[in-house]
């Protein structure tokens, strides 16, 4: 897999406005009534998607927000992305 960070596509929150939410210990539990699934994502992801609905990001301003250098972190800042976009809790732009 490229090992560098995209700086083309933009990511942007679907619309945080919209979900509810309750945090327990960790976790935060995210019901979205658009789509009517609930998701349980971690700390570190809910924080992605709140940065994300106050603006949009390129993968590599997301890599940077999470001081991700290693080839590692950045494969799993693109599965994160990948696995926020799927439960339609986040968008390309």
């Amino acid at each position: 897999m490229n090992q560098r960070a995209d700086a083309t596509t933009h990511w942007a929150s679907a619309g945080c406005q919209q979900l509810l939410t309750k945090c327990w210990e960790n976790d935060v539990f995210v019901f979205n009534p658009a789509s009517g699934h609930t998701h349980t994502l971690n700390i570190e992801a809910w924080r992605l998607v709140i940065e994300l609905d106050a603006r949009s990001m390129t993968e590599a301003q997301v890599v940077d927000y999470f001081s991700a250098s290693s080839p590692e972190a950045i494969d799993t800042v693109r599965a994160s992305l990948a696995q926020l976009e799927m439960f339609g809790l986040i968008d390309r732009r």
